[in-house]
């Protein structure tokens, strides 16, 4: 008779997506994960398989943890640019202090490049996010908060490009007013 799991699955995977977060793929060994997660390893390997399947697990967790909550918050009726300005000063402040930075983009730079299934990924989180980006912005322009000549998907790629660099100096910037003055900028430039 096969003994019960004596841990939750869904949860190994959330605390594994935070080590991941914060190590990256390669820093963090099968040991390491089995600490983290309280589990020795034929209980790991018997649940997850690898190392690098429970890695993409941990990619779909941030995708639905963190991704939608961007997606939501840009799904929020209302003005638009007072949103953005927020949720990218606060990513700034969370990334200064935390010094993890955005998942996907952290696997993007480490292991796109050689894993097509994280590529895969990285590329669908954020296309996610410039879809709703897209969509808020041509909300905000029928209102009148932005330029009614601002092109939705060229800003929304533009937007997503500035977020994943913003988030990327946040990692090793030491003057917090550099980078919100950044968001001032490229805010601006939509109006």
């Amino acid at each position: 008779m096969a003994r019960a799991k004596e841990f939750d699955p869904e949860k190994a995977v959330e605390r594994a997506m935070d080590l991941f977060w914060c190590q990256g793929y390669e820093a963090t060994s099968v040991d390491d994960l089995g600490r983290h997660l309280g589990i020795g390893k034929g209980s790991f390997y018997a649940t997850f398989g690898s190392k690098q399947a429970l890695y993409q697990r941990a990619l779909d967790r941030y995708r639905r943890v963190q991704g939608g909550a961007m997606v939501q918050m840009l799904e929020r009726p209302g003005p638009l640019l007072p949103r953005l300005r927020q949720a990218f000063c606060h990513m700034v402040q969370d990334t200064m202090r935390e010094k993890r930075g955005c998942m996907m983009g952290n696997a993007s730079a480490e292991r796109a490049a050689m894993d097509p299934e994280c590529a895969a990924r990285v590329r669908g989180t954020f296309h996610d996010v410039e879809r709703a980006l897209e969509a808020a912005i041509i909300r905000a322009r029928d209102a009148g908060e932005i330029s009614p000549k601002a092109e939705p998907a060229a800003v929304a790629t533009m937007l997503m490009a500035f977020l994943e660099g913003l988030q990327i100096m946040a990692k090793v910037e030491t003057r917090p007013g550099a980078l919100t003055n950044a968001v001032e900028l490229a805010l601006a430039a939509l109006g």
